[in-house]
């Protein structure tokens, strides 16, 4: 019984059709729909989509209430079925790949490309669902070779997720080219992690392409555990631009008109009050008590005793068919579910036609569903644990066998009791999600297996995986999913039941190895674990053995070690020697690196290079991203700015384009955003960088750093400190939980940056003392000429030396040193300069050292830097007339830089200087009136009333502004006219007109 008209819901469906408007101007829309369970979500969806027309295409796909989602990108294949049915026209690999992922197998990846092509995931061959449980050999269980007979391929490298959404998006978008496209994902609140993931790349993907889309997702609110996945996902759609709409409860008024439009009869208001108090106003309750004939007389006590009291009535046939519907999850098909009651065919659907007449059921393709979950959720809840138990084994029973779903499998044995069979499946299910590259419910299903395997000793002989290959998938699929931790016990589980097989534990200890380096806080351990890997691996040249060495030598290079060059070579050489061109192509980045930090520039450059074609040729995007992200980084040290801000927006694209723009996308960009600031293209750097730092948005803890550096360094640059305080903030806290030697020296050298241009003096020398005393000696000769200069310039603004002796060594040592990276040349220069200012020392000619050093490397900021300390020598001590003028140029110059950057406290430095040697014509164009950025007519006011000597709450009241804007005013003007304070502020405005 349903009311003919929705009611109470037209100021949502009107915010649908908003959405559905702005999609079909070519902005896509997201637009998530909440709610409690029977609220009216489904019927405010329907009815939207019953008017948006023949002109629009509409894709759906449910969540399935499966074992807390343990069914991999559930709503992905009905929602494809219908884009396969729907759009014919497809391009031809994409419909490769469409197909690939109706059949649950991962898309086939095609021949080798350039950079500028599209890669797709490495093939992997159909993993067939078993036909019966069949033992594996000795040697299979011990070594996991079952898995590799089945798969093909080796598990490290082959789980792309990324890849896989890139795919997804691209077919959306395509397919909305054409006509506006409406995607719904329904039952959110079932959604298993990975169709999570999905959805937010989804979202997020939106802000950055044009296209006629738009995203409609549904779930419930209520009911929801704090710690509840969705909850988190909510809160980030928002900021992600999503639009939500949190529907309520009727009124009582619409409860009335709702039962009116059921019964066709109007009703009396005091039932309808009656029924409003007890209901809630929840729409659906409405209708389940209305059918079961409580219109009159008492109305149902409990929620459970409304939802079955029509259920109640039918026989007990029926209600154990209802059960059995209930049992199977979101939908059962009718095959299987004949197989599991053994009804004969006529009686069944007998049984079926009065359910359905009974509204309780709805026909659905290939079988049948609840007309609302909820009725569904109370007759388990109200079953026997027997009964449940009894379904769940005949659903397994029917599924075994059958091409059917593993992850459906494995949870009906599980919830049948059998670990034995429940184990297996568990397996069989896990390495079926690793197919499709659903990281985190492969890691659940092989985690139940590991549970399980104490419980189960027969499933031993017959699982496709023994217990160290098992934990070895469990530890890499978590660590695919962002959970190292899970990864790193898991891998230490597994070294326990393998002691004595030194070249399985080597294996192991190589990807320990890899777990606690990415865990961020585990240099040492890391360190340790791959020495262990490279003592284990076999003599002579091997592909484990060149794995181990390239580990090895990775973390050295990244961890600054001083022998890492000597490990660099030896992998490489291993690596060629075994043939193994992935593990050569990530030695080569690492030698790279250590060729360029040792002042090999080019050598390192050539290195780099070769790495970054390995990668493209062979396909496998950590390496490909890497790859970009290293030679971005030596192009830097080598000078040469503006191939490596190209390079990095090359790689950013490239893992847009591949999924991966929240991770190695948000890193490269990180890396762009340096190198456009370095170059002096300020106003791209600012376009390109986030407004708030959000974990979620910007990918894993170091990744977000990165990029947060990058802001709260061109903050800090421009004046804008308060940016700059609440990207350091952010950093602090991803630093304190998950972070690097290279990032703590970056974070800690803003600090210093920041302290430097707020007078911070002792502040901004301690950051960088308690950085060098971290880093130790280091031939990173680039990073430690940075924090050398920033310490030197700290101690210039100082009353007493506070760590001068050990600058002025290590500036000695770093000087000494042959060919030092362009970037560290000019930075060395600049610190003698620094050191001769300390010092007292007038000679000019330190500046123009330096100065000259960056017209060669082409970076502004840092040359106006220069240009304006060179007129502070030259200027000072009452200089004679050449001195005077050449003072002046350079104050000229300096300045141009400064106001073309909008870098506003280095302007406001050179301002201050010519004002004090009365040379403020030279930083003008025409005169004193432009001896500032002109003011905005309400800045002219409140100067005005400054000028008055008024107060700011004097200034708030005449305006008719609040105080804190004011406040902003004033802090903009002083800024603008270079004013110390108030009082200088008033006499430049009385001295300029203004």
């Amino acid at each position: 019984m349903t009311c003919p008209e929705m009611v109470g819901r037209s100021a949502e469906l009107d915010r649908l059709r908003d959405g559905l408007a702005r999609a079909q101007k070519g902005s896509p829309a997201a637009v998530i729909v909440t709610g409690e369970a029977g609220i009216g979500k489904t019927r405010l969806l329907n009815e939207f989509l019953a008017g948006v027309g023949d002109k629009v295409r509409v894709v759906r796909g449910g969540c399935v209430p499966l074992a807390e989602g343990l069914q991999p990108l559930a709503p992905v294949g009905e929602m494809l079925r219908s884009l396969a049915r729907d759009l014919p026209e497809l391009p031809q690999s994409e419909a490769t790949v469409l197909a690939a992922l109706l059949s649950g197998q991962p898309p086939p990846n095609p021949a080798p490309t350039t950079q500028s092509q599209e890669v797709l995931p490495t093939p992997r061959p159909p993993m067939p669902m078993p036909q019966r449980l069949t033992p594996a050999t000795p040697r299979e269980a011990s070594t996991g070779e079952a898995h590799e007979a089945v798969s093909g391929v080796a598990l490290e490298g082959h789980a792309d997720q990324a890849r896989l959404f890139a795919t997804l998006r691209r077919l959306l978008f395509a397919a909305a080219e054409n006509a506006t496209m409406v995607v719904v994902l329904e039952d959110l609140h079932w959604a298993d992690a990975s169709s999570r993931s999905l959805l937010s790349y989804l979202v997020h993907g939106m802000r950055h392409q044009e296209g006629r889309m738009l995203l409609i997702g549904t779930c419930r609110s209520d009911e929801l555990p704090d710690q509840h996945p969705l909850r988190a996902l909510l809160a980030e759609l928002s900021r992600a631009g999503a639009e939500r709409i949190e529907l309520g409860g009727l009124g009582p008024g619409q409860v009335a008109d709702q039962m009116a439009g059921i019964l066709s009869a109007p009703v009396a208001d005091e039932l309808a009050a009656r029924m409003h108090a007890r209901c809630g106003g929840n729409p659906f309750l409405v209708e389940e008590v209305l059918a079961a004939g409580a219109s009159t007389g008492p109305l149902p006590q409990g929620t459970r005793d409304i939802l079955l009291q029509r259920v109640r009535r039918l026989n007990s046939a029926q209600r154990h068919l209802l059960l059995a519907v209930a049992v199977a999850g979101r939908t059962a098909q009718h095959e299987l579910l004949a197989a599991v009651l053994g009804t004969a065919e006529e009686m069944l659907l007998s049984q079926l036609r009065t359910v359905v007449d009974e509204h309780l059921l709805i026909a659905v393709e290939r079988g049948y569903a609840f007309r609302h979950a909820l009725v569904a959720e109370a007759l388990v809840a109200e079953a026997l644990p027997q009964e449940r138990v009894r379904l769940h084994r005949a659903y397994a029973e029917a599924l075994t066998g059958r091409a059917s779903d593993a992850a459906e499998t494995a949870y009906h044995w599980c919830e049948a009791g059998d670990p034995v069979r429940g184990l297996i499946a568990c397996v069989e299910a896990g390495l079926a999600a690793e197919g499709l590259f659903a990281q985190s419910e492969a890691c659940r299903h092989f985690d139940r297996a590991i549970q399980l395997w104490d419980e189960a000793p027969p499933a031993h002989s017959l699982s496709p995986l023994d217990f160290v290959e098992l934990c070895r998938h469990a530890a890499e699929a978590a660590f695919l999913d962002g959970d190292t931790g899970y990864a790193i016990a898991a891998t230490r589980n597994a070294l326990r039941r393998c002691a004595a097989d030194t070249v399985r534990a080597g294996t192991l200890y190589e990807r320990l190895g890899r777990y606690l380096w990415a865990n961020g806080n585990a240099e040492t351990e890391s360190i340790g674990a791959y020495e262990s890997a490279v003592q284990l691996a076999p003599a002579g040249a091997s592909a484990q053995r060149a794995r181990a060495l390239t580990g090895l030598a990775g973390a050295l290079t990244y961890a600054d070690r001083p022998d890492a060059a000597a490990w660099c070579e030896e992998a490489l050489q291993v690596a060629r020697s075994a043939g193994a061109q992935r593990e050569e192509g990530r030695a080569l980045q690492s030698l790279g690196y250590c060729e360029a930090m040792a002042g090999n520039v080019e050598s390192g450059l050539s290195a780099c290079r070769d790495a970054l074609g390995i990668a493209t040729r062979l396909g496998h995007s950590e390496d490909l991203y890497r790859a970009y992200t290293n030679l971005a980084g030596v192009l830097r040290m080598a000078g040469r700015t503006a191939e490596a801000a190209a390079t990095a927006m090359e790689g950013a694209h490239v893992a847009r384009r591949h999924g991966a723009d929240r991770t190695y996308g948000n890193l490269l960009l990180g890396d762009a955003v340096d190198a456009l600031i370095l170059l002096g293209r300020w106003d791209e750097a600012d376009a390109a960088l986030p407004d708030e730092p959000d974990i979620a948005a910007h990918g894993t803890p170091v990744i977000a750093t990165n990029l947060w550096l990058s802001a709260a360094g061109l903050h800090t640059w421009r004046g804008r400190f308060d940016r700059t305080r609440v990207f350091l903030d952010a950093c602090m806290q991803a630093y304190a939980t998950h972070g690097h030697g290279h990032v703590r020296s970056m974070l800690h050298a803003n600090h210093s940056e920041l302290c430097l241009w707020q007078g911070q003096y002792e502040q901004a020398s301690r950051w960088i003392s308690t950085e060098l005393d971290l880093l130790g000696p280091t031939e990173f000769t680039s990073l430690l000429s940075r924090l050398v200069l920033q310490g030197l310039r700290a101690e210039a603004g100082l009353t007493r030396p506070a760590d001068l002796t050990r600058l002025v060594g290590l500036l000695e040592e770093m000087s000494r040193r042959p060919d030092p990276p362009p970037d560290a040349a000019a930075l060395i220069a600049m610190s003698w300069a620094e050191l001769g200012r300390i010092r007292g020392d007038c000679d000019p000619r330190l500046w123009s050292v330096a100065a000259q050093q960056w017209v060669k490397l082409d970076m502004p900021w840092p040359l106006a830097y220069s240009r304006w300390r060179l007129a502070e020598v030259l200027l000072a001590r009452r200089p004679d007339q050449v001195r005077r003028r050449a003072g002046a140029d350079a104050l000229a110059e300096a300045n141009a830089i400064a106001a073309r950057l909008g870098a506003e406290p280095l302007r406001l430095g050179i301002v201050a200087l010519a004002r004090r040697t009365r040379l403020l014509s030279a930083v003008t164009d025409r005169g004193t009136a432009a001896a500032h950025p002109l003011l905005t007519d309400r800045e002219r006011e409140v100067a005005a009333l400054l000028r008055s000597g008024a107060t700011n709450r004097r200034i708030a009241q005449q305006l008719f502004i609040s105080e804190k804007t004011v406040s902003v005013h004033v802090s903009n003007i002083l800024a603008k006219l270079g004013a110390a304070n108030r009082g200088e502020a008033a006499a430049i405005v009385h001295r300029d007109g203004l």
